[in-house]
């Protein structure tokens, strides 16, 4: 895989630091998709993928493996191919499991470098959120990216900080009945839009801000790892 580009302007060092790095994604829809293809470019070659779901037409508008070549295909594999069209020597781990609390009691996460949380279920997340904590692996999680149209809004930050995000306000209230504080996550503070004026019980989702938010996860993990080794060299 040429990296060749990117070691212009993050050095070989690095780029042979991070290499071997593992980074375990939760939720490969239009935020983690984006998010594991980012790190994957970058140059990681040990990415774990988990989600339950197949691909459907409702994702093409904005999820990076929904093609009419992949319809029906369980979303972790299609994601596992793409990956090794871009890196073939890549070590892609797929996970088709629900992310329950007991299934994350009993994952252990301590061989992972870091976690991205990209699913969209509040039990799930703060499952994660307790996992993280537990086994002191870092931890991004994302807020809601529905209804979003300017990916220029999209902020990093801790949970205790997010506004304008119902997904966000859920777990704020109950990150506080565990003592979970200091969540980083990513999260817009734009107002929601909705087409002629209707909130609907599914969310609406554009082509610019899902995959924006993955790869600003995938840019903050990056910028993590070059600071911590840029200190290091200094």
């Amino acid at each position: 895989m040429d990296l060749n580009r990117t070691e212009m302007v993050l050095g070989k060092e690095f780029l042979n630091h991070i290499r071997k790095k593992s980074v375990i994604v939760f939720g490969i829809g239009g935020v983690g998709g984006a998010a594991v293809e980012a790190l994957c470019r970058l140059g990681l070659e040990k990415i774990t993928f988990v989600d339950r779901d197949i691909v459907e037409a409702s994702n093409v508008n904005r999820q990076i493996i929904a093609t009419k070549d992949t319809m029906g295909k369980d979303k972790v594999q299609a994601m596992r191919e793409r990956l090794l069209s871009i890196n073939p020597t890549g070590e892609f781990t797929p996970l088709q499991v629900n992310v329950t609390k007991d299934w994350v009691d009993h994952f252990d996460f301590r061989p992972y470098d870091a976690i991205l949380d990209c699913i969209d279920t509040v039990s799930g997340k703060l499952a994660l959120y307790e996992g993280a904590r537990r086994d002191q692996v870092y931890l991004l999680s994302s807020m809601g990216t529905g209804n979003k149209l300017d990916p220029t809004k999209l902020v990093h930050t801790t949970i205790e900080k997010t506004k304008h995000d119902p997904l966000a306000r859920v777990i704020r209230r109950e990150c506080r009945k565990r003592n979970l504080n200091n969540i980083e996550v990513i999260y817009s503070t734009e107002l929601p839009t909705y087409g002629d004026g209707k909130k609907l019980q599914t969310p609406g989702s554009t082509p610019f801000v899902p995959p924006s938010a993955g790869i600003l996860m995938a840019s903050i993990l990056c910028r993590k790892w070059y600071e911590k080794i840029d200190s290091l060299v200094k």
